[in-house]
C-alpha cells in the first residue's frame, strides 16, 4: 500500500500548515507581511475546502480516481471524467520575534475539518471529529461550503457565506496532517483522527455486464442483459461469439446485450468483447447459462361450490409470478405461499352460488414462457340460470333508478319523486342483472294476496298516482306511465309492485325465475298540518334495511309554506299497519292491515308478539306501541324503544330507526317486503298520537334480508 503524508497546519482536512504566530512574525519581519501571509493562507485553505466538495461530488456520481500525483506544493488527484484537482501544502514559516507576554490561555488544538458518511449514504462535514449541525440537522458536504478566516488571532468558520461566524480554535497552534493512502481498489483520505474517506480507483476503460454467471434462460428464449461502460469513447466496438446454438447481439442505444437460447436447449456459452480502438484497450465478458425449469404437477384443479383453497404444485428453479385474468374476482393468491424447489401456490376460491365456472391462471417465470393452469369450480346444484336480483326503471337520458341523485343505484332501487309540475312520467326498464339471452316478461298484480299493482293501504283507487300501463303498451316491454293527481290523501309515498319473470336459459329443464320488484313513488307536495302547510321530504323515502342487523334512515328536510316552524313538527306511527311481501318464504296473510282477527296468520304478528313478550305484557294487536315513539315513552312500558320493531326518533331529527331481529314472523322467517303505516303529525311540538292534526305517509320501510349496507 502506498502512503502519502500531506502536511497541514490548523485545518487537518485539506488546509495547509500554520505555525505559532511568533514564528510567522519572525519569518515575515513586519506586521504587513504577517497579515498578507495569513490572508494567502486562508485563501489556500478555502480553495482546498472547495476541492474537497468536488471529491464528494465525484463520489456521489460514481466517478473513480485514476491517479494520485505528488507535486512540489501538494498533490494532484485525477478522476475518471478527466478532471484534476489540486491539494496545496503550505510552506512552513520562520519563527518571528517574541512579543509581550499575555495572560495564560487554554492549550490550543488545530481545527480539523473532516468528512463523515452517514448510514443513508449522505456525506456531511465534521469539525474536530464532531458532526456539524445547523438547525439541528447535519450539514451536507454538497449543500453548504464552509468558509474559514482568522479573526482576532482565532480561527473562525461560517456556514452561511460569511453572514455569521463561529470560533473553532486559536490561531496559535501546532500543525496536523492529512494522510493519503491507496491500495489496488481505493484512495483513502484520513483527516486527523476521523475515519478515512474512500474514493474508488479505476484502471481506465471497462465493460461490465449485469449478469454473466449461470444466467437462467429457457429454450428459445431471448434474454436482454444490461451493461455499463467506463472511460469509453466513440471508437468502442463490440464483438459477440457464441457456441451451442446460442446467438447474441449488442444494442448500444439501450446498453443491452441480447442473447437467444437454442430450442431444444443445449450446452454453450457467449463471449462479448468490447474494444476501445482509440487506446487499444480490450474488455471481455464470458457468459454461462443454466437451463430454466418450470413443470406443473397438474394442469387442472377443481374447487367445490362452497369455495376454499386450491394448491397448484410445480417444479421450478426460476423466479415467477402468478397471473390471474382480469375480471376474475373469485380467485385470489393466498398470502404466505411457500418458496421451495417444489413450489406450492395457494389460490383462494370464493364460494359459488351460481353456475359452474372456470378460469386459466398463469405461472409466469422471470424468463421463459408461462404455464397455464385451469381452475374450475362446481356450481350450486340448486342454481337457476334464469336467476336475477334487480331491475332499475328510469327515463332514458334523464335518470336511472331514482331522480334524486342517490348512489349506488342498486342500493336504493327504484325511487321516483314526483312533483305537481310532473304531470306525467313514463318509466322503462334501463338496467338489470338479468342474464343475457333470457326471455323477460313484466306483469302487474297478484302480490301477496293483493290484486293491485299499487300497494297503498291495500287500496286500488288512484290515491294520487294513476295510469299504470300494462307491459308493452308504450312500445317498450315493462314500461308504465305515472300521472300526478291531487286527492284528499295526497301527498304520500306509493309502492308499485311489478312481477318480473325470466326464462329460457335452463335448456330442456328450464325453470322460469320470478321476482317482485318494488317501485317507490313519492307524490311530493305540501300537506296541511295545523295552521300551515308543510313539505316533508325524506331522502331516500324508501328506507331499505336488513331486518337481521337493523338500520336507520336520515330524517327529513321540512319546509313551511308560510309562517309555520318546521322544528316543531312531530311524527309518530298511529294505525293501519301493513306488510306487503315481495319475495321470501313466508306465506302468511299479507293482504289486510294487522288486527286481532287475522293476527295468527299475519306476518307482522312476529313484531307485535316480540314487543309485548319482551315487556311482560299481553299482546294487543290494536295497539301502535310496538312501532310508536310517544306511546312507548309514556306507557307502562316506558323507555323500551329498543324492543320496538321500528320508530320515528323525534329526539333526533325524525330519523327512522329499525331495530335488529324484529321484522320476522313467529317462526323466525325473514321475508322481503314493505312495511306501511299511517303516521300522525303535529306542528306545535306536541305528541301527535294525543294531538293529531293530520295523517300522512311520508316514507315506507323496505325490509330486505338480502341487503348488505
Amino acid at each position: 500500500m502506498k502512503r502519502f503524508l500531506l502536511g497541514l497546519c490548523s485545518l487537518a482536512l485539506l488546509a495547509v500548515g500554520c505555525n505559532n504566530l511568533d514564528e510567522i512574525e519572525g519569518r515575515l519581519g513586519n506586521l504587513e507581511d504577517r497579515v498578507t501571509y495569513l490572508e494567502d493562507l486562508c485563501k489556500e485553505m478555502n480553495a482546498n475546502v472547495t476541492t474537497l466538495q468536488a471529491f464528494v461530488s465525484a463520489h456521489k456520481n460514481d466517478l473513480f480516481v485514476t491517479s494520485v500525483a505528488e507535486v512540489s506544493d501538494g498533490f494532484v488527484i485525477t478522476f475518471s471524467d478527466g478532471q484534476r484537482y489540486s491539494l496545496k501544502n503550505g510552506e512552513k514559516g520562520n519563527k518571528g520575534e517574541k512579543g509581550d507576554p499575555g495572560e495564560t490561555g487554554p492549550q490550543g488544538s488545530a481545527p480539523s475539518i473532516g468528512l463523515k458518511q452517514l448510514e443513508n449514504g449522505d456525506v456531511v462535514w465534521t469539525v474536530n471529529g464532531e458532526t456539524v449541525l445547523v438547525g439541528g440537522e447535519p450539514v451536507s458536504a454538497l449543500g453548504i461550503t464552509p468558509k474559514l478566516e482568522i479573526r482576532d488571532n482565532k480561527w473562525v468558520i461560517s456556514y452561511d457565506g460569511g453572514t455569521t461566524w463561529t470560533e473553532i480554535a486559536p490561531a496559535y497552534d501546532t500543525s496536523n496532517r492529512l494522510v493519503i493512502t491507496e491500495d489496488d481498489d481505493f484512495v483513502y483520505f484520513t483527516f486527523g483522527t476521523d475515519p478515512p474517506f474512500a474514493l474508488a480507483k479505476g484502471g481506465g476503460f471497462s465493460f461490465v455486464m449485469e449478469k454473466v454467471s449461470d444466467v437462467m434462460i429457457s429454450a428459445g428464449e431471448t434474454l436482454k442483459i444490461g451493461y455499463t461502460l467506463k472511460q469509453a469513447d466513440e471508437s468502442v466496438r463490440f464483438d459477440v461469439r457464441a457456441t451451442g446454438g446460442f446467438t447474441g447481439s449488442v444494442d448500444t442505444e439501450n446498453k443491452q446485450v441480447s442473447i437467444t437460447a437454442p430450442d431444444p436447449m443445449a450446452d454453450g456459452y457467449v463471449v462479448v468483447t468490447a474494444v476501445k480502438n482509440s487506446t487499444g484497450e480490450v474488455q471481455a465478458q464470458y457468459v454461462t447459462f443454466t437451463s430454466g425449469i418450470l413443470t406443473l404437477v397438474s394442469t387442472a384443479h377443481t374447487a367445490p361450490a362452497e369455495g376454499g383453497t386450491v394448491e397448484v404444485v410445480f417444479d421450478t428453479n426460476l423466479d415467477y409470478t402468478v397471473s390471474i385474468p382480469d375480471g376474475c374476482d373469485w380467485i385470489s393468491k393466498a398470502p404466505g405461499t411457500k418458496a421451495t424447489t417444489r413450489e406450492t401456490v395457494q389460490l383462494l376460491v370464493e364460494a359459488n352460488t351460481k353456475a359452474a365456472r372456470s378460469a386459466e391462471v398463469s405461472i409466469v417465470p422471470a424468463s421463459g414462457n408461462p404455464l397455464k393452469v385451469l381452475i374450475s369450480q362446481d356450481g350450486d346444484p340448486n342454481y337457476n340460470p334464469n336467476t336475477f336480483t334487480y331491475v332499475l326503471w328510469g327515463v332514458e337520458g334523464q335518470f336511472v333508478g331514482n331522480n334524486m341523485g342517490l348512489t349506488p343505484l342498486v342500493k336504493y332501487g327504484n325511487q321516483i319523486r314526483m312533483k305537481p309540475e310532473d304531470s306525467e312520467i313514463t318509466l322503462v326498464p334501463l338496467q338489470s342483472d338479468i342474464p343475457a339471452g333470457a326471455t323477460v316478461s313484466y306483469n302487474n298484480g297478484s302480490v301477496s294476496g293483493s290484486s293491485n299493482w299499487k300497494l297503498t293501504n291495500n287500496s286500488n283507487n288512484n290515491d294520487g298516482i294513476s295510469g299504470f300501463v300494462k307491459p308493452g303498451a308504450e312500445g317498450v316491454n315493462g314500461s308504465f306511465k305515472l300521472k300526478y293527481t291531487t286527492t284528499p290523501n295526497s301527498p304520500r309515498v306509493h309502492v308499485a309492485a311489478v312481477t318480473v319473470t325470466v326464462s329460457g336459459l335452463g335448456g330442456d329443464a328450464d325453470v322460469p325465475y320470478t321476482r317482485v320488484i318494488p317501485i317507490f313513488i313519492d307524490q311530493s307536495g305540501y300537506k296541511t298540518i295545523g295552521d300551515d302547510k308543510f313539505l316533508i321530504s325524506y331522502t331516500p323515502f324508501a328506507i331499505r334495511v336488513n331486518p337481521k342487523t337493523g338500520g336507520e334512515g336520515a330524517g327529513p328536510v321540512i319546509t313551511a309554506e308560510t309562517t309555520g316552524d318546521p322544528a316543531q313538527i312531530r311524527l309518530d306511527y298511529r294505525r293501519n299497519f301493513f306488510f306487503f311481501k315481495f319475495n321470501g318464504e313466508s306465506a302468511h296473510n299479507l293482504k289486510d292491515a294487522l288486527n286481532a282477527t287475522n293476527a295468527s296468520s299475519h306476518y307482522l304478528n312476529g313484531v307485535w308478539t316480540s314487543y309485548f313478550t319482551e315487556n311482560g305484557a299481553a299482546v294487543n294487536y290494536g295497539s301502535c306501541t310496538p312501532v310508536s315513539y310517544f306511546n312507548d315513552k309514556n306507557s307502562e312500558v316506558e323507555g323500551k324503544l329498543a324492543t320496538t320493531g321500528a320508530y320515528i326518533d323525534n329526539a333526533n331529527g325524525l330519523k327512522v330507526v329499525v331495530n335488529p331481529q324484529k321484522f320476522k314472523d313467529t317462526a323466525d322467517i325473514y321475508s322481503e317486503g314493505v312495511f306501511i303505516g299511517t303516521v300522525n303529525a303535529n306542528s306545535a311540538g306536541l305528541n301527535p298520537i294525543a294531538n293529531q292534526q293530520a295523517e300522512t305517509w311520508p316514507f315506507v320501510i323496505w325490509i330486505d334480508p338480502t341487503y348488505n349496507e
